[in-house]
Order: structure tokens, then C-alpha cells, then sequence
């Protein structure tokens, strides 16, 4: 009886469909052109992005177009001294994006990122923490938006694999 039950909860995620988002395909498999993204702050995003969409470059012949738009809002006054001074800025950058084939809208999504960061006496000094802050929330954006664009790929693809073996 241990057995059976063993055996069966090693099948159990081969006949509920699972497989894990890495397998065979992934992102790296589909042809995918990021455009320009205007001002620098979209220029950094838009190289991360494509060197998580295209790592071995730009595609010739890309299947899919993938358009950004940002958005950089910054928030004052989030921690105050006793005389009223804030020290304390957050930095919120919120991105659309559309992943586009054949010139019509595939998939749309938008992610917001927040990171905060000191004021402090020297400017340079917060200017650096600025552009860190700033820094951080590229990352983070390429990574989400990588990832679910992946999702959406890989969610795709195996719908297409159902309509072509006739499963409902």
C-alpha cells in the first residue's frame, strides 16, 4: 500500500499537466525585438530587457515586438525632522508594456516598483542613492516583465499543442 501511494504521488504532477517554466522552451526560443524606450532611464531597461529576451542579441526576423512606456514619479517629504525638513524620497516607476505580433496587441501588462532613499547633507551623495534607487527598479522591472512575458509564451505555447493533438 506505501508503495502504491508513493508511486502514485511521483505521477501526480506528470498527469495534472505540470511542467516547470524552464523545460524545453523558453523565452530565449522566441524571437522577440524590444523597441526604444525613450529618455536614459528607458534605454537601461530597454537593455536589460534584451539581455533576458534576446541574450544573443538583436533578432533579424523577430516574431514579436515588445513596446514600454514608463512612467517616474517621485514622492517628497516621506520622513521629517523636527523642523519640518523631509529626509526621505521614494522613487515609484510604474511600466506598460505590449507585446505586439503581426502589428496587433498579443499581451498587455503593468507593473509598479517603488524604492525609497535618504537625503542626505552632501548632494552628490544623494544623487547617488537617487540613481541607485533608480538602478534597482530597472532590474527588477526587466526581471518581471521577462518573466511574465515568459509565462504568456510558454501559456501559449501549450495551448497551441492542445488544439494541434485535438485535447478540449
Amino acid at each position: 500500500m506505501f508503495r502504491f501511494m508513493f508511486l502514485m504521488i511521483l505521477l501526480f504532477p506528470v498527469s495534472c499537466g505540470f511542467s516547470p517554466l524552464y523545460y524545453k522552451t523558453s523565452i530565449r526560443d522566441n524571437k522577440i525585438y524590444v523597441n526604444t524606450i525613450s529618455e536614459a532611464m528607458g534605454q537601461k531597461l530597454r537593455f536589460e530587457l534584451s539581455s533576458r529576451l534576446s541574450p544573443s542579441g538583436f533578432p533579424k526576423d523577430p516574431d514579436y515586438y515588445l513596446d514600454v512606456n514608463l512612467e517616474k514619479k517621485i514622492y517628497e517629504k516621506q520622513g521629517l525632522l523636527e523642523d519640518s525638513t523631509s529626509t526621505r524620497y521614494t522613487l515609484q516607476i510604474t511600466a506598460q508594456f505590449f507585446l505586439k505580433k503581426d502589428g496587433r496587441v498579443v499581451f498587455k501588462d503593468s507593473l509598479r516598483m517603488r524604492s525609497s532613499y535618504d537625503i542626505l547633507y552632501n548632494p552628490y551623495a544623494t544623487q547617488s542613492s537617487s540613481q541607485t534607487a533608480e538602478d534597482n527598479i530597472i532590474m527588477r522591472l526587466a526581471d518581471m516583465i521577462a518573466l511574465r512575458i515568459d509565462v504568456y509564451l510558454k501559456d501559449k505555447t501549450a495551448e497551441t499543442k492542445k488544439d494541434e493533438n485535438g485535447d478540449k
